[in-house]
């Protein structure tokens, strides 16, 4: 997952004609998502140890997902639309130089945090049950998918394109 979420900056440099102004458009939007994602991440950390003893235990992992799924969800849609309906607001606060599509590109990121935070609570539980395969199939396709939106969607549209291929492959790798 993060192989795919780091490779956008560095494709949007190469293959967009204004490659380093592109590029740092999607950085500014992409610092509060990232900042954003880190609770999802923790917060799927501290469900590892339960999930593996409840499938050690051969008990049933379902009550504990739906809550999680529940929690997560209600932050996640909170802070998602909270920084949809503020983005200009947002970068006008965080940044002195802002692009014309830096308030799009911060909207198209914050919508990620929903599929994402569904990854982590997903991809935690099938790394607790041992179904690594299932997981690394998964991240391989949004590795491909991610990239191959990229290619065509980043010279026409650069930092838009590219949060448009992030928002696509996190909710497909959600699905």
């Amino acid at each position: 997952m993060t192989f795919y979420n780091r490779t956008d900056s560095v494709m949007i440099e190469r293959l967009h004609l204004e490659g380093s102004f592109e590029a740092g458009i999607y950085a500014q939007g992409y610092r509060l998502f990232d900042a954003v994602n880190m609770i999802a991440f923790l917060f799927a950390s501290l469900l590892l140890p339960m999930f593996s003893k409840l499938t050690g235990n051969k008990e049933s992992v379902k009550p504990l997902a739906t809550l999680a799924i529940k929690t997560i969800g209600v932050f996640a849609i909170g802070v998602s639309v909270y920084c949809i309906l503020l983005a200009d607001g947002l970068v006008g606060l965080l940044y002195t130089d802002i692009a014309e599509n830096s308030a799009l590109c911060l909207m198209l990121l914050m919508a990620n945090v929903l599929p994402v935070a569904t990854t982590y609570v997903y991809g935690t539980l099938l790394t607790a049950g041992g179904q690594l395969r299932k997981l690394n199939q998964m991240a391989c396709g949004g590795v491909v998918l991610n990239i191959l939106l990229n290619v065509f969607l980043i010279p026409i549209y650069g930092a838009v394109g590219a949060a448009v291929a992030t928002l696509f492959t996190q909710v497909a790798t959600a699905v």
